[in-house]
Formats: structure tokens, sequence, C-alpha cells
């Protein structure tokens, strides 16, 4: 009995380190150093329940070129991961969500392109501004390269150009399923570039928000 009561609080006190000191910010990465100067500005924007990552296009034209190419006239790009049927849905039904919320589906990858970002769009979404260090960014970049399925050619695996602006889906190759949303997709890519955030307790918009702000 006395080692079982050492062994339960030792599983408590791993799982305290796990949920919080384990994702603190990584040196070297975050926050970028001010002496460098080396930065790179990101948007994290929260849509209602969905989420995102704005960026420049220029930043990541030699990271992805194989994307960029697509979007050739844009200056910005929202990037963004959710279930296939939901996602691609003209209206997304109740029906549609459950299915994404508990059977584990296909996913795909959406990608807005503009050419310019005027006041109105940051008047219509909850946008957060963070500031990445080079090498952070580039490891945050990796992670959302590496979410997009290719064909045998090795070529991405484009799906639908909607019907307006720039605007494109990809096939991924992650599986969506109940704890594997939107947000916790946005939450890893973040955690890639050394912000102090858990994916794990990223679940909806609003946790990813309140940690962006917190942690700023």
């Amino acid at each position: 009995m006395r080692n079982g009561l050492h062994i339960v609080p030792g599983f408590l006190l791993m799982g305290a380190v796990f949920l919080s000191g384990c994702f603190a910010p990584k040196e070297g990465l975050y926050p970028p150093s001010e002496e460098s100067g080396d930065h790179v500005t990101v948007h994290f924007i929260k849509r209602s329940w969905h989420t995102g990552l704005l960026v420049k296009k220029n930043a990541v034209d030699t990271l992805m070129p194989d994307l960029t190419r697509d979007v050739a006239k844009a200056e910005y790009l929202n990037i963004s991961w959710g279930d296939k049927e939901f996602f691609m849905a003209d209206v997304g039904t109740v029906g549609l969500a459950l299915r994404a919320a508990f059977l584990p589906t296909q996913s795909v990858i959406q990608v807005n392109g503009y050419p310019e970002l005027s006041d109105w769009y940051f008047d219509r979404e909850e946008v957060e501004e963070i500031e990445l260090s080079r090498r952070g960014f580039d490891l945050m970049i990796d992670y959302i390269h590496e979410s997009f399925a290719r064909d045998s050619m090795d070529n991405l695996v484009p799906l639908r150009e909607r019907r307006t602006g720039m605007s494109y889906f990809y096939l991924s190759n992650i599986t969506f399923w109940g704890t594997r949303t939107c947000n916790v997709w946005t939450a890893k890519a973040l955690r890639k570039s050394g912000f102090p955030i858990n994916p794990y307790l990223s679940l909806t918009a609003g946790s990813v928000m309140r940690k962006v702000r917190r942690n700023q």
C-alpha cells in the first residue's frame, strides 16, 4: 500500500508536468531574439468555432513553392485544416458535424489567398498578431507542409477551387476525429514554432485564442 501511495502521486506529477511545463516557450525559438531582428509576423485567426493562420506569401515561397504557385497573385495566405465533408460542404449540417466528431474521417487544408488586407478583414475576424523567430516560423511551415497529402508523383492533391477569389482545398494526410480538431492542428503548428501552447488542451477555438492572448 505504501508503494502504491507513492506511485499514484508520481503519475499525477508526471501528468502535471506534461500539461504545463512541457509546453513552456522553446528556448532559441520563442520569443524571438530582439538582437537578431530576424522576426516573422503571423496572425492567428479565429472565426466562430474555427481557427487558422494568416501568413505573408513571400515568407513561404521558398518553403512551399508547390502551393504558392497556385496563389501567385496573393500577398497573404490564410491556411486552415478541417474535416473534408464538413469543411467543403456549401452548408454545414448537424449530421456532418456529428460525423466529424465521432468517426475518423478524411481531412482537407483550405488556402485562401488575398491580394491585400484592408481594415474590414480584421474588423470581421478575431485576429491576434504573433511575432516568431525565423527558425520557429520555418518549423511551423514545415509542419503545415507535411500535413498535405501527395500523389504518386509527389504533387499536392487539389480537390476544388471555390467560385470566387483565390480559395483552394487540398487533401490532407491527417485523419480528423473527435479530439483532433482544426484547433488542435492550429495549436500544433504554433507549438512547432516554439510558442508556449499545449495542443492537447486546445480543442476549441476559444481555448486557443485565450492561450495566444495570454502568452504573447
